[in-house]
């Protein structure tokens, strides 16, 4: 059950820091997000008051991926500051919908979980 939930863990935050990292690049040298329209998550971030399309987003992006990627290497390493680095990634990356707020609450289950058994 433990190696279960450490791999969920590495393919999210795979999954999550690689695609946030890659489209974030895209979007700041582009100007335009992969895909034709924006997800659910724009809605969500508009209505906090940010422009989903603006540089400052576009940088987020890059930032959370690299938190992201940070999380899939310490937890490759084993290193206990792995599963704090990916409940924080998890809390902060909620808002990503529809995929990112599933991959992240799974995250955040799993790495309390792995922080109870120890």
């Amino acid at each position: 059950m433990r190696n279960t939930m450490r791999l969920l863990v590495l393919f999210a935050a795979t999954l999550q820091g690689g695609w946030m990292l890659i489209d974030g690049i895209h979007a700041l040298r582009s100007g335009a997000y992969f895909g034709s329209r924006l997800g659910p998550w724009a809605a969500v971030v508009s209505e906090a008051g940010i422009d989903p399309r603006s540089t400052a987003m576009k940088v987020a992006f890059i930032a959370l991926g690299l938190l992201w990627l940070a999380v899939l290497v310490l937890m490759v390493a084993r290193l206990r500051q792995g599963l704090i680095v990916a409940i924080t990634a998890g809390i902060l990356t909620l808002w990503f919908l529809p995929i990112g707020t599933l991959l992240s609450a799974m995250v955040i289950v799993c790495a309390l979980q792995l922080r109870r058994l120890g």
